[in-house]
């Protein structure tokens, strides 16, 4: 099967009380870029902090915006000490 012309997939990985999820996307899909544009503000706005990279192979850097190009997003939650 030739996969070259596949669209290609982000995935969210969300640091939570369950231990990790993750969320993934088409960047073709518009209704899948939504949903996860929709979920990064949610968790944003809950204090989460992001991480991103345009590959999933690149070191993950802070962003303040969601990117639908990116090919991993890392979600993690405030930590609260002590």
């Amino acid at each position: 099967m030739d996969n070259a012309h596949a669209s290609p997939i982000g995935a969210m990985n969300i640091m939570d009380e369950s231990g990790h999820r993750q969320m993934n996307w088409n960047m073709a899909n518009s209704r899948e870029v939504a949903a996860a544009q929709k979920t990064f503000d949610r968790l944003v706005k809950q204090g989460y902090a992001a991480f991103g990279a345009s590959s999933g192979t690149d070191a993950k850097r802070a962003i303040t915006a969601f990117d639908p190009t990116m090919e991993e997003v890392v979600m993690v939650p405030r930590i609260v000490g002590g």
